[in-house]
């Protein structure tokens, strides 16, 4: 995910603004950029926002490296699961963005919901809603909670659809076609309605109806949805996802 914003930083800022900081030399070298080290204190005490895109169970180690304060510092975070408390805690920062981005940030279509400290000032948050629009859509939520419910809705998301369309190709499959005439008959059948949905001004509840004609073969199925409760699993689902989201949170 930290390429992914950089990829997409690169396209609305300067390349000579952003610096890269990994340990892996390989990794910084498929980025296609010389401003990189693989040494944090060299970038983190040159820089004014500093993103931390690092895995959760790292993040004590990396802290504890630091020799520089972050306390005038703007950092965002991108980890699942490390409160706003303990990023302060062990930084000693107070200007602090903690987002969640998905999967698609890496096309440039992701979405990311995030929350700020009181310290940040209303020309950094402008600021980062212009680094979260370079991967997608963004929306900024009104407590640190409702990272876990982003988390289990956009985090989790692109999974759920991904397993609705996995269980859709091999449908295709049994009923005959090929596996690359699967895969194309579902891909465009979702990415079709995904780009009617963004470019029509109904909803999703509306364009739903819409298909649906009484009697007809969506009908027959959208019944067999609803006999099986279908919502109420998505909805269950959810639930459980977020349940998980907040036990990472606590760990």
């Amino acid at each position: 995910m930290g390429s992914a914003f950089y990829n997409g930083l690169s396209k609305k800022f300067d390349r000579r603004l952003l610096w890269i900081c990994d340990h892996d030399e390989e990794k910084l070298q498929r980025l296609n950029t010389k401003q990189t080290s693989t040494y944090s204190n060299q970038i983190v005490e040159k820089s004014q926002v500093i993103l931390i895109a690092i895995k959760p169970q790292s993040f004590t180690e990396w802290s504890a490296g630091l020799k520089y304060p972050l306390r005038k510092k703007l950092v965002i975070s991108i980890m699942a699961g490390v409160s706003i408390k303990k990023i302060a805690a062990q930084t000693n920062a107070k200007k602090i963005i903690r987002c969640m981005p998905n999967l698609a940030a890496q096309i440039q279509e992701g979405m990311i919901g995030w929350i700020s400290t009181p310290h940040v000032k209303e020309s950094e948050k402008k600021l980062a809603q212009k680094m979260f629009r370079s991967l997608g859509k963004e929306i900024e939520l009104t407590h640190e909670g409702m990272i876990d419910y982003i988390t289990a809705l956009s985090g989790s998301g692109p999974a759920y659809f991904f397993y609705v369309c996995e269980a859709m190709t091999e449908k295709a499959r049994k009923l005959g076609f090929s596996k690359a005439d699967s895969r194309k008959i579902i891909e465009q059948t979702f990415i079709g309605s995904a780009k009617l949905l963004e470019s029509s001004k109904l909803g999703a509840d509306e364009l739903r109806k819409a298909v649906t004609s009484k009697g007809g073969t969506t009908e027959a199925a959208i019944k067999n949805f609803e006999k099986h409760k279908l919502a109420k699993i998505i909805d269950l689902s959810i639930e459980k996802a977020m349940e998980r989201a907040q036990e990472l949170g606590r760990s």
